[in-house]
């Protein structure tokens, strides 16, 4: 994701989750570990990102990468622009390659 990223992408990251999420990320806000600025937001700190991307480290961060490329796939697909940007998710297929077990979605 990055040091800075967008409510919006995190809400495509998400799905059905995002309401959940929206919560605990504004709770992150108040506690100072992340800096909202209109729709961005960013960590307040190298260091709070290096925890995060620690807490997420193994099979979690790969299921929540094979989760995010899924739900970015799905959403440029309803607006038609899949294929234009693959960008956007591929990395994240990548990441999770061991994890997709379906041959037709692996030759997605």
């Amino acid at each position: 994701m990055g040091n800075q990223f967008s409510i919006k992408t995190i809400e495509t990251y998400l799905a059905n989750k995002q309401n959940d999420f929206l919560d605990i990320l504004q709770s992150l806000i108040k506690s100072h570990l992340l800096i909202k600025s209109g729709n961005d937001i960013s960590f307040a700190h190298d260091r709070i990102q290096q925890a995060a991307e620690v807490i997420l480290d193994g099979e979690k961060a790969v299921s929540l990468h094979l989760q995010a490329g899924r739900n970015i796939r799905s959403s440029l697909k309803e607006s038609n622009l899949a294929s234009s940007r693959i960008e956007e998710y591929l990395h994240h297929f990548n990441y999770a390659q061991n994890l997709i077990t379906d041959e037709q979605e692996r030759l997605k």
